[in-house]
């Protein structure tokens, strides 16, 4: 028999045995019902695969998928390979969903759009919050980069992605980039959609953990994270003719990230971060206004 649920909730799964029953009980505990999870254990040195198993014996709506360790994005796409709703979401194994986290976003679906709701976090600031909005799909990559990381717009939950959208256009996470890779995908989709919806319902909690792939990157530089730049490069060049003003913040945007890992790289990687801030900072500088301009000086010449 074919299960075609409404929506695929996609989990990528390593190493989070002390988080994962929380997350997968959140998702049980769904008001919406006609739901599937796609858990991607992705070569879990620990017990995180016989939790997902377990779950899976419980419930038939879980469908456990176990593979060699090949990062997060592998993961993520192992499990778009294999989603069969009509929508798509995301949910990391060390967070937790409101009970009404499907029902909500599903609500204010419509074909050919990107739903978002609001975040919780845990451990961390309080980011700002979102107000109900609908926007023009042109214009949501402005406020994608505008904005920052203030709103986390860019975070790959909480969302509802139209899964058409995604197949028709082969829309998948770069497995080459580590970090920024979220934002990266929401970017690659959203130039796909009539309109974003935005609502103001906290319906994610997201678990800031020191010991976890962001939270390492606020104590020890790694070769990795300057694949947010390569990212960065991917983003201009979709954006580029296109949208000039998201290509303005983008490159903006990308200068100062750029200026952050100078910061606190080690000399073998020096040169090449030099490169890529010569490169943005004459994009941005093209493009930006003449305030902004005086930050983008500032910012090369520190």
């Amino acid at each position: 028999m074919n299960f075609s649920p409404k929506i695929s909730i996609i989990v990528p799964v390593y190493k989070v045995e002390k988080y994962l029953r929380k997350c997968l009980d959140s998702i049980v505990a769904q008001t919406f019902t006609d739901w599937e999870c796609i858990l991607i254990d992705d070569g879990s040195p620990d017990n995180s695969g016989e939790i997902c198993d377990e779950y899976a014996e419980k419930d038939k709506r879980f469908r456990v998928f176990h593979q060699e360790n090949a990062g997060v994005s592998a993961a993520r796409n192992k499990g778009l390979d294999e989603a069969k709703g009509e929508w798509i979401g995301f949910v990391d194994s060390d967070d937790w969903i409101e009970n009404n986290f499907v029902e909500i976003l599903l609500a204010n679906s419509e074909s050919n759009c990107l739903v978002i709701g609001d975040i919780r976090i845990i451990g961390g600031k309080q980011n700002n919050r979102l107000r109900n909005e609908n926007i023009s799909g042109d214009f949501f990559p402005t406020r994608l980069f505008k904005s920052g990381k203030k709103d986390y717009l860019g975070y790959i939950s909480p969302k509802l992605y139209y899964s058409k959208i995604i197949k028709d256009f082969s829309i998948r996470f770069n497995e080459d980039i580590y970090y920024n890779e979220d934002r990266l995908f929401v970017l690659q989709y959203v130039l796909h959609c009539q309109k974003v919806v935005i609502c103001n319902d906290i319906i994610y909690n997201y678990f800031q953990r020191n010991d976890s792939a962001i939270g390492k990157t606020k104590v020890a530089f790694s070769v990795k994270m300057i694949s947010e730049l390569k990212a960065f490069e991917i983003m201009q060049m979709l954006l580029r003719g296109k949208n000039e003003i998201a290509f303005s913040y983008c490159s903006y945007e990308a200068l100062c990230a750029t200026n952050l890992l100078l910061r606190r790289c080690d000399k073998q990687n020096k040169p090449t971060l030099k490169i890529y801030k010569r490169k943005f900072f004459e994009s941005a500088f093209k493009t930006v206004g003449f305030v902004d301009k005086i930050k983008c000086l500032i910012l090369y010449f520190l």
